[in-house]
């Protein structure tokens, strides 16, 4: 492998409907055969990301910032969070928990601890009492004074958090094993990689949290900021014929 690329996806590498071009795949799979990795890292559900990956047979690697799943060389990447840790959590605060979401690939499960909370149900999921299963993230709605602590409860168990919002009464707080930002996704996988040139690709200054770790940055579209930071900056119709002069390779 000669370049290892890692590119977001709407408004990069397709439009803002996640459609390809029957060009645009036949240029994006012959990169990869010419000794190029392409991992796609979105905020895409994974199952809607693995879904349009195979319906449009592109075959790179991808991972979802937002589920916590990746397909990487061929396996399916679940960092699930143990099922003790959880379990532990849920006891220690069960006087202090509203309601609980274990996130899963296919379905999510709900607990209602105190109090039910519509605005929290996902849109997939099924009520249970208890977690039966490891998930690969936790959202929980915990009263606010109770939220520090819970805090120093997951640094000590080695898991991450991000506070998801907050009103006068509650904090919802999600749990992972590692933190569900690609900048965490990208430093989880390029370690695997060494001495392997890097290409960053977004459309969005967000997307510099992952850019700025890779060896060669490009914005693609019309973001100002982002683009004063990278070396280059296309639009989407000429990313791939870019990359190939990049990478020096013949363009198909």
């Amino acid at each position: 492998m000669r370049y290892l690329i890692f590119s977001d996806l709407a408004n990069t590498l397709c439009n803002n409907f996640l459609e390809f071009s029957l060009k645009q795949i036949e240029k994006i799979n012959n990169l990869i055969s010419n000794d190029c990795k392409l991992i796609i890292l979105t905020e895409e559900p994974f199952e809607s990301l693995d879904k349009i990956i195979k319906a449009n047979n592109i075959g790179c690697d991808y991972y979802s910032a937002s589920s916590l799943i990746g397909f990487i060389n061929n396996n399916i990447i679940d960092n699930k969070i143990e099922l003790d840790s959880i379990k532990f959590i849920f006891e220690k605060y069960k006087k202090s928990i509203y309601t609980s979401c274990l996130m899963y690939k296919n379905i999510n499960n709900v607990i209602n601890h105190l109090d039910r909370l519509e605005s929290f149900y996902p849109s997939n999921y099924e009520i249970i009492n208890n977690p039966i299963l490891p998930p690969s993230e936790v959202l929980i709605a915990i009263d606010n004074n109770n939220i520090e602590s819970l805090k120093e409860d997951i640094e000590r168990l080695s898991l991450k958090y991000i506070i998801i919002g907050s009103d006068l009464k509650r904090t919802i707080i999600k749990i992972a094993k590692i933190t569900p930002t690609k900048e965490a996704i990208l430093k989880s996988l390029i370690d695997n990689y060494p001495h392997k040139k890097t290409i960053g690709i977004g459309d969005s200054y967000c997307d510099y949290s992952f850019i700025k770790h890779c060896d060669i940055k490009i914005s693609v579209g019309n973001d100002k900021k982002l683009n004063s930071l990278c070396d280059y900056n296309y639009q989407i119709d000429e990313l791939i014929d870019k990359l190939y002069d990049i990478c020096h390779f013949k363009k198909v």
